[in-house]
């Protein structure tokens, strides 16, 4: 008996010496990212400035971290779960990732965002501009997804559903992804990346093909006559095998997640663009064909392949087609899932704008809309990202 208290007293101070030796360690890294975001704050920040600094801090990458997510993924197989953090991320018959929930889906308050949509299509149109929504897809495909009874799956296509039917209620215009998708010559495994929230570069490409041709059959503006731009056979394509984890793998872990390939689509015709983007307050400006300037070739570096194209989703930036200044001028606001939609479109068009409120609410869009003549307005989310910031304008 005194033996095993022994022991467990040995255990308890062997265990709270090593949590403070790692505790002390971390906060040593940690201590320039605290200094540094201190010497941030001016003498007029308030408490919420310095909660927010806090908080960052605390979210920072901690000691060992990646260590630790690849000991509990690797865990998780040993075990044969198909379930990450407490049901967090849970794994497909097929090995696709997907978000958990035993709640049902709400439609959120959708009613309300589409009629904010409509209120900018009254604008925009007073402007003799045009207003689409771009529905994309959810993680869960109804047709083709398949889970273990046990796992609790997260049908987001309710918020897309109610969505699309209060845009239709309202008069506004849409592009259905899933719609779209289902009804190209890819196969269901191409849709999306097993390891990501994003659906795949050459599924962003039939998106772009699809709201081409819906541009000119339904507002007469034909941007690709000649079917020219919306020609795969006029694409590089170059494919990176197991070379993609996203950003659900990266937080279940590679040995639970897998590995994904990742095709890369570009131009092999002539571009010239010029790019200038915000990010971290901080306005960079690039300038070279499509792989120079739409293509941040520092994310590959971290595997982070599908937030290249246009260096992922930034608080605003603005591409210039420096070959064509007669071509129309596009404003979307929207999430990362638009990113190589956009990229694709920049070649027919003369200007395009893109704001993403989830990435920042800085800016006014109210505002923005009355300062210049776009053709076209695009709103483009992904379900999960139909939010309160998102739809943050024309409230009244």
């Amino acid at each position: 008996m005194n033996f095993s208290r022994r022991a467990h007293s040995a255990f308890a101070i062997l265990f709270i010496t090593v949590l403070a030796v790692f505790s002390i360690l971390n906060f040593a890294t940690r201590l320039p990212l605290f200094q540094s975001k201190l010497s941030q704050l001016s003498a007029n920040s308030g408490l919420d400035d310095m909660i927010d600094t806090v908080d960052y801090i605390a979210n920072a990458s901690m000691l060992g971290e990646k260590e630790l997510i690849y000991g509990h993924s690797l865990l998780q197989v040993l075990l044969g779960k198909k379930e990450s953090g407490g049901f967090e991320i849970i794994k497909s018959d097929h090995g696709e990732l997907g978000y958990g929930n035993f709640y049902p889906v709400l439609t959120r308050k959708v009613g309300t965002y589409a009629l904010r949509v409509r209120r900018l299509q009254d604008y925009v149109s007073s402007k003799d501009g045009h207003v689409i929504f771009i529905n994309a897809i959810d993680l869960f495909d109804r047709d083709n997804s398949s889970y273990d009874a046990y796992l609790p799956i997260n049908d987001q296509n309710t918020i897309s559903d109610a969505m699309l039917y209060y845009l239709q209620s309202y008069g506004v215009d849409y592009l259905d992804g899933r719609k779209v998708l289902k009804e190209s010559s890819l196969q269901p495994e191409q849709y999306r990346y097993h390891t990501d929230v994003h659906w795949t570069v050459e599924a962003s490409f039939e998106v772009f093909a699809s709201l081409t041709a819906k541009l000119s059959d339904e507002y007469g503006l034909d941007l690709d006559p000649d079917s020219f731009y919306t020609n795969p056979d006029h694409y590089k394509r170059s494919l990176f095998p197991q070379s993609y984890v996203g950003f659900l793998g990266q937080r279940a872990g590679v040995p639970f997640s897998g590995r994904d390939d990742f095709l890369f689509i570009e131009p092999d015709f002539r571009t010239q663009f010029t790019l200038e983007y915000i990010r971290d307050n901080i306005e960079y400006t690039v300038t070279g064909d499509f792989n120079e300037a739409l293509i941040n070739h520092s994310y590959w570096d971290n595997g982070y392949l599908y937030a290249s194209y246009l260096s992922g989703q930034t608080p605003w930036k603005r591409i210039t087609n420096e070959l064509s200044q007669t071509g129309p001028r596009f404003l979307f606001l929207c999430d990362s899932f638009a990113m190589p939609i956009i990229s694709f479109l920049a070649p027919m068009a003369s200007e395009i704008h893109v704001i993403c409120p989830l990435a920042d609410q800085s800016i006014d869009l109210e505002q923005y809309v009355s300062e210049y003549d776009f053709d076209f307005v695009f709103v483009e989310y992904y379900p999960g990202n139909m939010t309160e910031e998102a739809f943050d304008f024309f409230i009244r």
